[in-house]
């Protein structure tokens, strides 16, 4: 399988904000590690889109891996091919900040989609152990700090066969089939790099 690293940088738009879209922290009474809890997302939900002049077919949202947002070009692309794990949840209109006031972008709107398909860690393959597991939160910290050194390794029986899936032991990854990573290459879809399995864990 392979990561999907949707990149952010000065050519392409990206947003750090969805309007309509609440979230609060609380502290593990247990742990005391911060935990953040997103809330049901309004019907009126928008992004606000920040940087870059082009509109990527994989949009950028800062550092909450909670959110995967993709063009209509990748919602057909997925349909016509028959690509499994996931489900469109909501499409989005995107704003943008002009002289201090919120401007509509005409014709161009995100997806986001609920990601469903799930594939693990083989932590025994990849010399990685969690510890600190708070039985109430369940946070946990692994047992080697500076994980870019880590070649990463999926354990294919924890795979549920679909195409798009999270990482059960860390859910802001999304990794994909190799029949997906094709259609990302054929159709020449912007916005995301195709990482091989080990390096999950790298450019992050």
């Amino acid at each position: 399988m392979y990561n999907l690293f949707i990149t952010s940088t000065n050519r392409y738009c990206y947003a750090r904000t969805m309007l309509g879209a609440p979230h609060t922290f609380a502290i593990c009474t247990e742990c005391g590690r911060k935990n953040i809890h997103f809330l049901p997302i309004s019907e009126q939900a928008s992004l606000l889109i920040e940087g870059g002049k082009r509109f990527p077919d994989f949009l950028s949202f800062g550092d909450v891996g909670q959110y995967f947002l993709v063009s209509d070009t990748v919602v057909s692309v997925f349909e016509a091919n028959a690509v499994s794990g996931y489900y469109v949840e909501k499409a989005l209109p995107v704003y943008r900040e002009v002289r201090g006031e919120l401007q509509k972008v005409d014709d161009i709107q995100y997806f986001l989609l609920k990601v469903i398909g799930k594939v693990d860690f083989d932590l025994k393959a990849m010399h990685l152990k969690k510890k600190c597991v708070c039985k109430s939160c369940g946070r946990f910290d692994w047992s080697i700090q500076k994980l870019s050194i880590v070649d990463t390794k999926l354990d294919m029986n924890t795979w549920d066969q679909c195409d798009i899936c999270r990482v059960s032991s860390s859910p802001g990854f999304i990794v994909c089939s190799e029949k997906v990573a094709n259609l990302i290459n054929q159709k020449k879809l912007t916005g995301v790099y195709i990482q091989n399995e080990k390096d999950i864990f790298r450019n992050r």
